[in-house]
């Protein structure tokens, strides 16, 4: 069976534990590693880096915006489908594989991605939620002086971001 590109359990999507599935919280988020028959995935997520379940056990990760973001924010929420990284969150994730250990601030991130720091700071927020993406202990001065945060690529990140590149 061919599956379509926009599928929602193709490698690299994200995807939320049902309630009561026994193997993770509900509406934890996980990465679709990789597409087996039955109806079954791999999947990986926080510090679980190969586990199998069934399809049903999951549901693709919602697009939204916040109640105070615009309404545009709202119509491109809409305007998604569930499906692998967004080139957003690709651009982030190859950013941060490429800075390693160093990681980076969402200042960085946004130059290095050539984003702005607003948008490219919600990417990575969602890389964050499903495990690529972890803070570290470090803070470097942003452009204005005030202190910044910065995130690093997780193992599950790079294993992501390896197969990403492998497929492409």
């Amino acid at each position: 069976m061919t599956r379509r590109r926009s599928d929602p359990f193709a490698r690299g999507a994200l995807c939320q534990a049902r309630p009561g599935v026994g193997f993770a919280q509900a509406n934890q988020v996980v990465t679709i590693l990789e597409q087996l028959p039955g109806a079954r995935v791999r999947i990986a997520y926080g510090a679980v880096t190969d586990f199998t379940v069934p399809e049903a056990t999951l549901r693709p990760l919602a697009p939204g915006a916040r109640a105070t973001d615009p309404e545009t924010s709202h119509r491109a929420a809409q305007a998604q489908t569930p499906a692998k990284l967004t080139a957003g969150q690709r651009a982030a994730l190859q950013a941060l594989a490429v800075a390693g250990e160093g990681g980076l601030t969402d200042f960085e991130l946004a130059e290095r991605t050539d984003r702005k720091q607003t948008s490219i700071g919600v990417r990575r927020g969602e890389l964050v939620k499903a495990g690529l993406v972890s803070a570290t202990d470090v803070v470097r001065p942003s452009d204005t002086q005030s202190d910044a945060m910065v995130w690093r690529i997780t193992d599950l990140g790079l294993s992501v971001w390896s197969d990403l590149r492998g497929a492409a």
